[in-house]
């Protein structure tokens, strides 16, 4: 039985000398890979592809990386997406700059293949999990929704019937007092 490739990752490079490196993980991951050069093009890129999950490398341009994470976590259009930031070392200043910015993690370009398979492989798994109570939790809502919605209209059907006997008994008392009075 082969597994289906549904999960997404966007990997955002800017260097080329990366590129040939990160085009490896398409043999490892069994998910669909995006890879795009611009760090400019990220946002846009999301909006229409959805990805799973960002590969942010900072190489050359060192603080944009750190930027275009800020704008994907602190933007509400894309809750619970981990970005992963590949930078050249994991020092003091790298692990600050990627926790103002919201990253789910920094590892050094150096990590073993290995290492970053197992990383990614993890975060996507950890994705799809948070993905299913999403989905879980909808359901329910509507569940929800749906019997109050008929609870409401049981509800409301019970009142009128309600008024209907209030009239009904206000009837019969009135014939019973006109009755009375007209022997």
């Amino acid at each position: 039985m082969t597994d289906q490739i549904t999960e997404t990752l966007l990997v955002v490079y800017d260097s080329p000398a990366i590129r040939e490196t990160l085009c490896l993980l398409d043999n490892y991951l069994c998910c669909n890979i995006i890879n795009i050069d611009n760090p400019d093009e990220t946002v846009p890129v999301i909006k229409s592809e959805n990805p799973d999950m960002v590969l942010l490398c900072a190489m050359i341009s060192k603080t944009r990386a750190y930027e275009v994470c800020y704008e994907i976590k602190y933007d509400h259009n894309f809750p619970n997406l981990p970005v992963v930031i590949l930078a050249l070392q994991d020092t003091p200043d790298t692990r600050r700059m990627a926790i103002e910015a919201g990253a789910d993690g920094i590892w050094e370009i150096s990590i073993s293949k290995d290492d970053l398979v197992f990383r990614l492989r993890s975060l996507l798994q950890a994705k799809r999990l948070l993905k299913g109570k999403e989905n879980y939790a909808e359901i329910t809502q509507e569940k929800i929704t749906e019997a109050l919605s008929e609870h409401c209209e049981l509800i409301q059907n019970l009142s009128n019937r309600l008024e209907q006997c209030e009239r009904m008994l206000q009837d019969i008392a009135s014939n019973f007092q006109d009755h009375d009075s007209n022997p």
